[in-house]
């Protein structure tokens, strides 16, 4: 569901990978990186004044219809300048247009409300996101957005009344229990905020935002050996390392680990450079706003493809990529969503383009060679995909994506002894249905199929009921028929 590319992070481990590369069927889009759309953080700013956007930068042509016409896709090699009011008046709009084309989907208002929370307009988020609430009420997202909107409004009992229906409908997580815990301890019930925070942890242990407000309010309990333990735990998280250190740095003091506190002050002060130029203050705090209005536009538009792509309109999805990219050609993910995009049209060169791209982008990331190879093999460029997966190879010289899918290239080839020499090395590293059932085929493509039975017999002992097997017994009856 779009809810779950716009509100989570998408985490791709090896072994997940593994059950996608399943070896026998044709190289799939694999997700490359790590990447938060929509960001609910709190940011206190000062707004220039508006300017007028009368519509969107049209970046894909379209047909008289509005359908989709054959576009030369240019990618954007540095980023694009931007006016600040201009740039707000675009993003104003595209919650506008947002939810005028998907008025049936809760992202859209959702979306739109995180759009106008950023740009303070504050009465129009709270409208959205009560009318994505209407439309879907068992989503986290808005209700952790409307709460947190009420709680910057002061309006902490109204928050918690958004919350508790949350809570009423079974909808929970980390973010509703933080965001709760902050309302009551804003109206002083900190016994209250901790226990919220001490079961949310039981059930999210890992959080690094839940430990972050269990150990602020310890803090403010005068429990410190208990806020240490939790702001230590949040210090070792980038997203509130720093907030955590800033806190732990007063708890060791309380404790009298005064050396201790003063060299974590100390590493602090190192990490953040101190303003040269007090003069410039005022251009110094434009430019931090221009580039978190930047970050705030890329993230925007990005969730916007992400909802026209669920409501398949690969128009706008494409339009709302392309001016991300044009915003930061270095968002590495949505040169992965364009592709898919490009793919969904069937235009294959571009899709090869994009993940060149992505190559050339983050050359030590092996997934991009092979979507790489992947689309010069459906374009009929063999020797390209088997240079590229060699490439891989010798990257990721201990795993086996690249060595996997190599051998079912050179297999393709007819390089028979190549693609055994790849799968039993495949197999030696990862023991799982899916390299099994690779070496499986390298033996029947050969015609030994007794080695490609025991190779079967191996993968079936492994996982039994694991999905690739349902073909077994069709697949097996070939291999016992003299």
């Amino acid at each position: 569901m779009v809810f779950l590319r716009l509100l989570a992070i998408s985490t791709v481990g090896a072994g997940a990978i593994i059950l996608i590369v399943v070896l026998i069927t044709p190289l799939e889009d694999f997700p490359v990186g790590n990447t938060t759309l929509l960001s609910v953080a709190e940011r206190e700013s000062m707004l220039p004044d508006r300017g007028e956007v009368t519509s969107l930068e049209q970046s894909v042509p379209t047909t008289r219809n509005g359908t989709l016409a054959s576009p030369n896709l240019q990618l954007p090699i540095t980023s694009q300048a931007i006016d600040v009011p201009r740039l707000q008046a675009e993003l104003r709009l595209l919650a506008q247009e947002l939810v005028e084309l998907y008025p049936q989907d809760p992202a859209s208002f959702h979306v739109a409300a995180q759009i106008y929370r950023e740009l303070k307009e504050t009465k129009l988020a709270e409208e959205n996101w009560k009318k994505s609430l209407s439309l879907q009420p068992q989503l986290a997202g808005p209700y952790v957005g409307l709460a947190e909107l009420l709680i910057e409004a002061g309006r902490e009992p109204e928050a918690i009344a958004v919350l508790d229906s949350a809570d009423a409908l079974g909808v929970s997580g980390a973010q509703v229990a933080s965001t709760m815990a902050l309302a009551q301890e804003n109206l002083g019930e900190l016994e209250r905020a901790v226990a919220i925070l001490e079961q949310a942890l039981e059930e999210y242990p890992a959080s690094s935002e839940l430990s972050l407000a269990a150990g602020r309010v310890y803090s403010q309990l005068g429990e410190y050996p208990d806020a240490e333990r939790y702001l230590r735990a949040a210090a070792t998280d980038r997203s509130t390392g720093k907030s955590a250190s800033v806190l732990l740095t007063g708890v060791l003091a309380r404790q009298g680990k005064g050396e201790e506190a003063k060299q974590l002050s100390k590493q602090l002060s190192q990490k953040t450079p101190v303003e040269t130029r007090p003069s410039d203050e005022d251009m110094a705090f434009q430019q931090q706003y221009e580039y978190a209005l930047r970050e705030i536009a890329v993230n925007m538009f990005s969730a916007g493809g992400s909802i026209a792509e669920h409501n398949r309109d690969i128009a706008n999805d494409i339009k709302y990529l392309v001016r991300g990219l044009e915003l930061n050609p270095n968002q590495l993910p949505l040169y992965m969503s364009l592709a898919s995009a490009y793919r969904q049209l069937g235009d294959i060169s571009t899709v090869h383009r994009l993940y060149g791209s992505l190559v050339e982008l983050q050359p030590g990331n092996v997934l991009n060679y092979l979507n790489y190879a992947s689309s010069a093999m459906q374009l009929g460029q063999n020797d390209l995909a088997e240079s590229t997966l060699r490439e891989a190879v010798d990257i990721d010289k201990d795993g086996v994506l690249a060595k996997a899918a190599l051998a079912r290239l050179t297999l393709a080839k007819g390089d028979y002894e190549e693609a055994k020499r790849l799968a039993v090395e495949v197999v030696e590293r990862n023991r799982s249905v899916e390299a099994y059932l690779l070496l499986a085929t390298v033996y029947r493509a050969n015609g030994e199929n007794g080695a490609a039975l025991v190779a079967m017999e191996t993968a079936r002992q492994i996982d039994p009921m694991h999905p690739q097997l349902t073909w077994d017994a069709v697949e097996e009856s070939k291999l016992v028929q003299p």
